[in-house]
């Protein structure tokens, strides 16, 4: 382990996932930057294999830590009151990072003060093979759609201030929620345009059990956040990303997003009509 506290440090929690463990930590491992500490948090497991692989794990660079099964989201709050990074890095025990994502994030938050996050597209591997490039960040699209993942580097200073992920959340999109937190505390997300995070795609994933829940987990969010998703604030935020949106020429973007919202039809096709003329003279800039 690092003498010093260390620049950044990640934090992987494990529920029965051994089998590509070792996977997640030679990645961090094979990091072009090397300020940094591993912490794994064993959430439980009780599978026999998990258990060994736990028990072998090099203490040298990487602190194993256990606790009786609480969810993802104590998981990672344990590992992250034990560590003393300046940022946070999240992994969950079956992705992987390329060897330059620390560094080129870590450079990201520090030259840019006004930034609590940092996120890059992740490249999508296992079952299914692609770049999932979301949309440009809005806030007002954060709370319709995740639109990061969960292995984005924070500042530490940020988990404390919105009080860490919620362990309510135990079925997923924790990390939604948690990032919903941030950007209401005013933090901006700055973004590296390159797939620097590999996600493992698996039938059998949390993340996959995780869609079937979307509705009972949205549900859930609207409650605890009813200030945001008042109709005054909806509407309020809706012009706001409607003219940032048009200010910045994304059409297709925008045509989209009409389609989605849930504003009064008259005004939603109002709206889209205007795009429509604007796209027409202005081009087709913008990319879903």
């Amino acid at each position: 382990m690092q003498k010093n506290n260390p620049a950044i440090s990640i934090i992987i929690p494990c529920y029965n996932h051994g089998a590509y463990l070792m996977e997640a930590i030679d990645s961090v491992l094979a990091s072009t930057l090397q300020d940094f500490e591993i912490i794994v948090v064993d959430d439980g497991s009780d599978e026999v294999k998990t258990i060994n692989i736990l028990s072998e794990i090099d203490s040298s660079r990487t602190r194993v830590i256990h606790q009786e099964n609480r969810g993802l989201s104590a998981a990672r709050n344990a590992g992250i009151s034990l560590s003393s990074g300046k940022y946070i890095l999240c992994l969950d025990a079956d992705d992987m990072i390329t060897p330059t994502l620390l560094e080129k994030s870590f450079h990201v938050l520090e030259n840019c003060p006004e930034a609590g996050v940092v996120a890059t597209p992740p490249q999508h591997f296992g079952d299914q093979n692609y770049i999932w490039r979301p949309i440009p960040f809005s806030f007002y699209q954060l709370l319709r759609e995740n639109l990061l993942h969960a292995s984005c580097l924070f500042r530490r200073d940020i988990w404390k201030a919105v009080g860490g992920y919620d362990e309510n959340m135990r079925t997923g999109c924790e990390d939604w929620e948690f990032w919903i937190r941030v950007a209401k505390a005013g933090w901006k997300f700055a973004r590296i345009d390159e797939p620097l995070f590999l996600y493992r795609k698996d039938g059998q994933s949390m993340v996959s059990e995780t869609q079937k829940r979307r509705h009972e987990i949205f549900s859930y969010i609207q409650r605890k956040h009813p200030d945001l998703y008042a109709p005054s604030k909806q509407i309020a935020m809706f012009k706001q990303w409607f003219l940032d949106t048009l200010k910045a020429g994304e059409y297709v973007i925008l045509l989209t997003g009409l389609l989605r919202c849930t504003l009064p039809y008259r005004l939603r096709a109002a709206m889209f009509d205007l795009c429509q003329m604007v796209c027409r003279m202005g081009g087709k800039k913008g990319s879903i």
